[in-house]
């Protein structure tokens, strides 16, 4: 969704670059093989923590504003390597390493209980910033098009609930479609031909204030994530200085 929002492509379609990142995970996930024989779990994970850490900063800070393919694509490289080096093998070797023999089992039962909690809750809490977002397009929309001191009527006899949630469920390729069709059934016809052509000539104005608005939601979630992955990062260090503890 943040693709589709950020390159202006249909909805759907980013689930290509999704692809993407699936790709490069897949890479990195052999090479954290590798990597657990020779260096271990503590210094596999801090690569993923880290490399998830730069993916989602790049999304939040320079992706969301620059609105290019490259910058969406070298933060989805980053997050891919992120899951491969931090997801899978590490932790099931890390647990394996630090559980009793008889206790293996349960701790990688444990561990999986863990995860699929945080997959189940995760996607609630960053939703609440894509919401928080979104509640703010119309009015910066009216800011950025409409007269001072006019805004867009949301309630009325002459409009409809359907017409509502078209508008508010309006993505970037079709948010100035959607305001238009709108504005045809509220504004007074004969007042039409005087403000359809204004906003008509605001169809870049629309889409661009669209986007900024729902990537503040987005930048939002990323910085979110990546203060998950700094914390990750951090408590990785601790494993470091307790293999060097025991080997002491």
């Amino acid at each position: 969704q943040f693709a589709e929002n950020t390159l202006k492509i249909s909805t759907g379609s980013g689930g290509y670059l999704v692809t993407l990142l699936a790709v490069f995970s897949g890479i990195a996930a052999p090479i954290s093989g590798k990597l657990l024989d020779t260096r271990g779990a503590g210094f596999v994970l801090r690569i993923g923590f880290a490399c998830s850490l730069i993916g989602t900063l790049v999304l939040a800070l320079f992706a969301a504003k620059a609105l290019t393919f490259p910058l969406v694509m070298l933060g989805l490289i980053f997050m891919g390597f992120g899951v491969g080096f931090s997801m899978g093998a590490p932790l099931n070797y890390m647990v394996l390493n630090k559980a009793s023999k008889e206790d293996g089992a349960s701790a990688l039962a444990t561990m999986s209980l863990v995860r699929s909690m945080g997959v189940a809750i995760s996607p609630n809490i960053m939703i609440g910033f894509i919401v928080n977002a979104g509640t703010n397009v119309l009015p910066n929309i009216t800011k950025a098009v409409m007269p001072p001191n006019m805004s867009l009527p949301t309630t009325g006899t002459d409009i409809s609930p359907e017409l509502i949630g078209k508008l508010q469920s309006a993505d970037v390729t079709n948010i100035a479609d959607r305001l238009i069709e709108f504005l045809k059934a509220v504004i007074p016809a004969e007042a039409q031909k005087f403000a359809l052509p204004s906003i008509e000539g605001s169809r870049d104005l629309i889409t661009s204030t669209f986007q900024s608005t729902i990537n503040v939601g987005y930048s939002q979630m990323f910085i979110a994530t990546a203060v998950v992955a700094f914390v990750g990062f951090a408590l990785t260090l601790f494993l470091k200085e307790k293999r060097a503890r025991e080997k002491a």
